[in-house]
């Protein structure tokens, strides 16, 4: 016990555990003949979070480090009215950050998976010569950065095949 009032030393704060320290104060005594110290700890509310700790502490970079999401480009696709299409989005965030998708131009009938990037489903409309849709293709990151990447998406009418090679 101090017999003179503390002297405060440092305060700071920190993460330890799942829950935020707040401040952590380490005060000697001033009394003469008589050193010592003492310290203590204040803690806050368990942090609530959708990500762990250590998943935050992954985000913290370096000053002057920039978030790119980059997204690969697939490149020209066809397609066949009716027939199930299936193309996965390959996109990422230089953070590693989690990432929610957007497209647009589509041809009607597929769909893009927000949360995963995978475009599906059975085109409704085909011509011959085929119907060109330009598509593109947004990933944007928990930070609000984004990127795109813009193909086109052929669908024919009818599947053209030599009679052995249809199924």
């Amino acid at each position: 016990m101090f017999t003179k009032s503390p002297t405060r030393i440092r305060q700071l704060t920190a993460l330890s555990g799942a829950a935020l320290i707040t401040a952590v104060t380490i005060a000697a005594s001033t009394q003469a003949g008589v050193g010592g110290a003492e310290a203590s700890v204040t803690r806050a509310q368990p942090v609530t979070s959708p990500y762990s700790l250590a998943h935050q502490h992954r985000y913290l970079r370096a000053p002057g480090q920039i978030d790119v999401v980059t997204v690969t480009n697939p490149g020209p696709q066809s397609g066949y009215r009716g027939y199930p299409e299936s193309l996965q989005i390959t996109a990422r965030s230089t953070f590693g950050l989690p990432l929610t998708y957007q497209a647009t131009g589509l041809p009607p009938g597929l769909a893009i998976n927000h949360a995963t990037g995978l475009i599906s489903g059975a085109p409704l409309y085909g011509a011959d010569p085929p119907i060109t849709s330009t598509v593109t293709v947004t990933a944007t990151d928990t930070l609000g950065k984004h990127g795109s990447a813009t193909f086109t998406w052929s669908i024919d009418w009818i599947q053209h095949c030599k009679p052995t090679t249809c199924t």
